[in-house]
């Protein structure tokens, strides 16, 4: 992130991650002034990692259990002593109640911050209007231990628009909403302190709007198939989340179509099939160039199983221990294939760790002229993943 033009703070997003570790090195050494989380237990992570800033970015349904969890998890901030500022969307007057019970009973320093959302077109959360806003804006100053931190503005569905005209066009209509808004609340008495939003997808638009005041992407740490469609988006991050399988079967196809032994258990169907990005066998690992990643689909098996086809076949042969780019058809029993995830946040939810490997330089080898590369991979580091079920 810091080597991108932006003009904006950056907030990124824990739930592409749902690791403390990672959410470390982003406020570290990425430049973000803090973290969004979606989720109270990812949340609940982010404190558990010492992070200075947190939004969650969603709202909390009203109950006497999830305020309980929220008060539980401000508690647990000043304990630590390093959380110093939390904030919460909010849409609805019932929110903002809980809120201040919330910050009463753990009397978190400061209060708690309300961030109001505004749909800004993606027809989800948030309210629709300017006097909805305001009415709202009343509403947490009526409240105690509560106070009006700024406008959520996030369109989910913009970042997924492929041509990237159409989404300057969507984005610029979001900021118009925004500025609407922000006027009519200041004529009412209430200054818009910070606009918060965008994604992966759409946050160099926002970020140079003049509109927002940080932004919010959480899959570029790791990209995945969907935003890999986006051609401008994949021009500025590489893949770095990958599933590892391995082949359980040639039977149905010999080399022409293979089975993984990771099926709907292992990986995220929701968002479209993961795609195929490198061999490996034995000690070496051959890494895909799009075009040979082009010529294998995979396809959902069931809850065990995701078949790999070849939809081009290779005439060559060989009997080298290590793929080429001549023999990519040719997988074998007990080669170990990584994929990369449709869409990385719901992928990540189905595991409880990272597997950190790194390259082993002293051998990584390019193959002049095809763009791939074929080398030994090291483990690192494992880091955990904060995931829970339900809110």
């Amino acid at each position: 992130m810091n080597s991108l033009p932006i003009r904006v703070a950056v907030r990124a997003h824990s739930k592409a991650h749902k690791s403390g570790h990672v959410a470390q090195i982003q406020t570290a050494l990425d430049g973000c002034i803090g973290v969004c989380a979606q989720k109270l237990c990812e949340a609940e992570a982010m404190v558990e990692a010492d992070i200075e800033d947190i939004l969650i970015s969603n709202q909390i349904a009203v109950s006497p259990f999830k305020t309980a969890r929220l008060t539980a998890l401000l508690k647990r901030a000043i304990s630590r002593g390093k959380t110093k500022k939390m904030s919460v969307c909010v849409d609805a007057a019932e929110q903002i109640r809980e809120l201040g019970i919330a910050s009463a009973n753990s009397e978190f320093p400061g209060g708690v911050g309300a961030m109001i959302e505004l749909d800004v077109g993606h027809n989800r959360c948030g309210v629709d209007t300017a006097e909805q806003c305001l009415e709202l804006c009343s509403a947490i100053e009526d409240t105690h231990g509560v106070y009006f931190a700024g406008l959520q503005a996030y369109h989910g569905l913009i970042q997924h628009v492929r041509d990237s005209g159409e989404r300057a066009r969507m984005s610029k209509e979001i900021c118009e909403k925004v500025i609407s808004v922000k006027k009519f609340l200041s004529q009412n008495g209430f200054v818009v302190p910070l606009v918060t939003g965008a994604g992966t997808g759409s946050f160099l638009l926002e970020g140079a709007s003049g509109v927002y005041d940080e932004v919010q992407p959480g899959s570029y740490i790791w990209m995945d198939v969907d935003y890999g469609r986006n051609p401008d988006t994949k021009m500025l991050f590489q893949p770095s989340l990958f599933i590892a399988s391995t082949v359980m079967s040639t039977a149905a196809g010999g080399s022409a179509k293979v089975v993984l032994d990771a099926g709907m258990k292992a990986i995220d169907f929701v968002s479209g099939p993961p795609r195929l990005a490198a061999i490996a066998r034995g000690n070496s690992v051959q890494w895909l160039t799009d075009e040979e990643a082009d010529t294998y689909m995979c396809e959902n098996g069931g809850d065990e199983h995701c078949i790999l086809t070849h939809t081009r076949n290779t005439t060559a042969a060989t009997s080298s221990s290590s793929p080429t780019a001549s023999s990519l058809s040719l997988l074998q029993l007990g080669d170990t294939v990584l994929l990369i995830p449709g869409h990385c946040d719901p992928q990540v939810g189905l595991y409880d760790f990272f597997s950190v490997l790194c390259p082993a330089a002293s051998i990584q080898t390019e193959r002049e002229g095809e763009g791939g590369a074929e080398g030994l991979l090291e483990l690192e580091a494992v880091w955990k993943i904060s995931r829970s079920v339900g809110f």
